[in-house]
């Protein structure tokens, strides 16, 4: 599920970072960045989507705001920080120590939502029994709903779009049977 995924990401930023402390060479820092820069890319999108589930209708703005804030902050701050570490103590000891943060943060937010159930994994917990032939077809008709113009404001394409985005959970959240 999400919470699975979030934590990996942030986990495995953490290894790319620590590795990136150790690359003997600018190729293999480059490739190490991209790599890393890839996992982090998966923490944000995933934060959001459990930022939806978990705050009220009303308050996600004020909740994605927040969100955005810190990141612009931690943005501003962070080189400016590592910037003056680095130069006292070595940058090595910077990516370490930004490696060792992001483990710190996985752990915690693992900690943080360990009893949070989210819509998602309802849904997945729900669908075990179901065969592959079963998530085929329903894959097949979210595909079809999609490529349709969008309806009026009714009932039919409010049930459409909820089963779409079940789906779609139901696609990125392994089954222990697969």
């Amino acid at each position: 599920g999400v919470k699975r995924m979030l934590f990996v990401g942030l986990v495995a930023t953490a290894l790319f970072l620590a590795c990136q402390g150790s690359a003997e060479s600018v190729m293999v820092f480059a490739a190490l960045q991209v790599m890393g820069g890839l996992a982090t890319g998966a923490v944000r999108p995933v934060a959001n989507t459990i930022t939806t589930f978990v705050v009220a209708e009303e308050d996600r703005g004020k909740a994605f705001g927040i969100m955005t804030s810190a990141s612009a902050l931690g943005w501003a701050l962070g080189p400016s920080m590592g910037g003056y570490i680095g130069s006292t103590t070595g940058f090595r000891s910077v990516v370490y120590a930004t490696a060792l943060l992001f483990v710190g943060v996985a752990f915690w937010t693992r900690w943080a939502m360990r009893r949070l159930v989210l819509q998602g994994e309802g849904v997945s917990q729900r669908r075990v029994g179901k065969s592959i032939r079963e998530r085929v077809h329903s894959l097949e008709t979210a595909v079809k709903l999609m490529g349709r113009p969008p309806q009026v404001d009714t009932e039919r394409s409010k049930r459409a779009h909820i089963n779409l985005c079940r789906t779609c959970l139901l696609y990125t959240t392994p089954s222990p049977r697969d």
